[in-house]
């Protein structure tokens, strides 16, 4: 009984101290733990759900600071965008990258990004009127594996809510790569389950400009999504 008690009393006042820490104290305990300790995951994923959690707490240059120690850190290849309590949809997408020769490339680095289930990248969009996709809350950075394989879990994006000439853009995920050697790769991935999908003005924007559409198969609760990508040499 002793013992659990002293249990409780340590669990408490780690709350407490855990909780009583500023943000910013927690940006450089997180920044710290990731230099000391770049190969466990729980290092990448405390500071990148800082960002995802404690947003507008921080400053834009914060938010690029952390940005910039995750690309630099990265070396998983699954990771989670969404931190736990996130609203929305659990998705998880499965992928390769390759060459255009077939060849599976490991040591990639993918950024990933998109929208809320609100449809806002950032949480001042909806009164700034913007789509900040260049600083959005939920993003990951990936590194392929030796198979050139990577995955990532997190909620399906949501509708933006401006329309774009009189239509609703499709709920997307953005996909960014800069490898050497390889022209840089930007897209756009749509989903089959999107209503916005079935209008043949997106349907054409998703084949004139190669971006995915994804069909999802639910296994135990969650969506999964495949998609390969295929760099192109310069």
């Amino acid at each position: 009984m002793r013992n659990k008690l002293f249990s409780f009393l340590g669990l408490l006042i780690f709350v407490c101290n855990t909780s009583a820490q500023t943000v910013k104290e927690q940006l450089i305990k997180h920044e710290q733990a990731l230099l000391a300790h770049p190969n466990e995951y729980i290092n990448y994923e405390s500071l990148s759900f800082l960002v995802s959690q404690h947003y507008l707490e921080l400053s834009s240059a914060d938010r690029l600071r952390i940005r910039k120690s995750l690309a630099s850190f990265t070396r998983f290849a699954e990771i989670r965008l969404n931190p736990p309590g996130e609203s929305g949809t659990p998705i998880t997408i499965h992928g390769t990258v390759y060459n255009r020769s077939g060849m599976a490339l490991k040591k990639v680095q993918l950024l990933v990004f998109h929208t809320d289930a609100k449809g806002y990248y950032a949480p001042d969009d909806a009164i700034k009127k913007t789509m900040n996709e260049a600083d959005a809350r939920l993003f990951g950075y990936i590194t392929t594996d030796d198979h050139g394989r990577f995955s990532f879990t997190t909620i399906h994006p949501g509708t933006y809510p401006k329309k774009y000439e009189g239509r609703y853009i499709p709920q997307h995920i953005h996909f960014e790569i800069k490898q050497a050697g390889y022209q840089p790769f930007s897209i756009q991935m749509a989903f089959e389950d999107d209503p916005a999908m079935k209008d043949i003005y997106w349907k054409k924007w998703a084949t004139d400009l190669n971006f995915p559409v994804v069909r999802f198969v639910k296994e135990n609760g969650v969506l999964i999504g495949v998609y390969d990508i295929h760099l192109e040499r310069k």
